[in-house]
């Protein structure tokens, strides 16, 4: 039987968000989205302002983060090709709690809320879609509080080089070869929850067990098999 890789795995049981609509709920969504390109670094949208619609990543890898005390960041999801960001807000009516940046240079489409409420009422496909993309979110933020919780420090550094992976074999379309992710120590060491040093003492470890290699801020996985184990992916 094949061995699939996290990354596959992922592939398999994902669903475009806006593929296989219905003509007309394509013109309501493309007569009023305009695509923006965002570089590395830029803000796409901060938290405590409200919504005047939905983004959807076309191309790119984004951050979605809180600042907290002294303005330290508070990075607990990375985004990637075809998620959609800023829903919860728009529907919910509420700010954002969040705010979101671009990690690499990012093609991202921006949807008025007028457009993006009336395609939700006129395509059950789509509302259909929100509302299993809804479930599944909640389903994950559980999830990452429970990995912080629980799991040793090797094996939150393991599980988020993986949800790493994923997101930059979506962006880079490179399931063949080995993938770099270039995220800085501080931002990767804010998604693993602990700090800077231990994830920088991690890292040293797993190059030394052959597991990856590194140049700079680059990493690529080598045996991903092997941070499988580590971290008890199932």
């Amino acid at each position: 039987m094949k061995q699939i890789f996290p990354y596959e795995r992922y592939l398999l049981q994902r669903e475009p968000f806006f593929e296989g609509l219905s003509e007309e709920t394509w013109q309501i969504l493309n007569d009023k989205k305009k695509v923006i390109e965002y570089k590395k670094g830029q803000i796409i949208f901060h938290e405590n302002t409200y919504p005047t619609g939905v983004y959807f990543i076309e191309s790119g890898i984004v951050k979605k983060y809180s600042l907290g005390q002294e303005g330290k960041e508070h990075i607990f999801y990375i985004c990637s090709n075809q998620d959609l960001l800023g829903h919860h807000a728009l529907l919910s009516q509420e700010t954002f709690p969040d705010s979101a940046a671009a990690i690499e240079d990012s093609r991202i489409a921006f949807i008025p809320e007028q457009a993006f409420l009336e395609a939700l009422q006129q395509s059950k496909t789509l509302s259909d879609r929100m509302l299993k993309n809804l479930g599944h979110e909640f389903g994950a933020c559980i999830h990452r509080t429970k990995i912080l919780a629980q799991l040793t420090v090797r094996e939150r550094v393991a599980i988020f080089l993986l949800i790493l992976w994923e997101k930059y074999v979506l962006f880079l379309d490179a399931k063949d070869t080995p993938t770099s992710i270039n995220l800085s120590r501080d931002d990767m060491a804010n998604l693993a929850g602990t700090t800077k040093e231990s994830l920088v003492r991690v890292l040293h470890d797993f190059k030394e067990e052959g597991i990856i290699t590194s140049k700079g801020r680059s990493i690529k996985i080598i045996e991903p098999l092997a941070l499988i184990k580590v971290s008890n992916y199932a």
